[in-house]
């Protein structure tokens, strides 16, 4: 069994910003010693340099492999430059033994909308492709949602092209997709399967 950790919307530097909640967060995945840890942009709130020192400097203590990807918020001001400055890459492939986690960069430089792009859209299928052939879980990380959640009356900021990166998403045969930006936790439900 792989197991994956995924936080998301950090908002380090935003004045309702608890340092707390998030060192306790931190301290809980380091507990549960997952295979990765997965966040999935808006480190920051405005995109200063200050900013992104500080929210690597608390996600230094998450033990174990973690890959970063960029949120609309991280692209904010002088953000978009300053990203890979401070986390090395804006996209990139966590590969290990049975799982690999494809981190897409959906930020658009200061705007809310998320964009995955034709040039980016095809680096994705071929990593796909790549651990489809390696008989991996595929696992898509990126900060807008592809589709609407339901049930959060959220219906806008989803990506520009997301027919065209659900298409790709559902050919290559992804297993799941993990994103944030909207700040609402789906809700909870329990499936029985039906008595035989």
């Amino acid at each position: 069994m792989v197991l994956i950790a995924h936080i998301s919307d950090l908002h380090v530097g935003a004045p309702n910003f608890k340092e707390d909640i998030l060192l306790e967060a931190i301290r809980q995945i380091n507990k549960l010693k997952p295979d990765a840890t997965v966040i999935t942009g808006d480190l920051t709130d405005n995109g200063y340099y200050l900013e992104f020192l500080q929210a690597a400097e608390y996600l230094s203590d998450l033990k174990g492999p973690h890959i970063f990807v960029p949120g609309n918020h991280d692209a904010r001001h002088v953000g978009n430059e300053t990203f890979e400055d401070v986390f090395r890459y804006r996209r990139g492939t966590f590969v290990m033994d049975g799982l690999t986690i494809i981190g897409l960069d959906s930020s658009e430089p200061d705007l809310d909308y998320g964009k995955i792009g034709r040039s980016q859209q095809i680096w994705m299928e071929d990593e796909l492709d790549r651990a489809s052939s390696r008989g991996h879980i595929r696992v898509i990380a990126l900060h807008h949602h592809i589709i609407p959640v339901p049930k959060t009356g959220r219906e806008r900021n989803v990506l520009a092209d997301a027919g065209d990166i659900l298409q790709s998403i559902i050919s290559k045969g992804a297993d799941l997709v993990i994103s944030g930006h909207k700040h609402v936790p789906p809700r909870l439900e329990a499936w029985r399967t039906p008595s035989l």
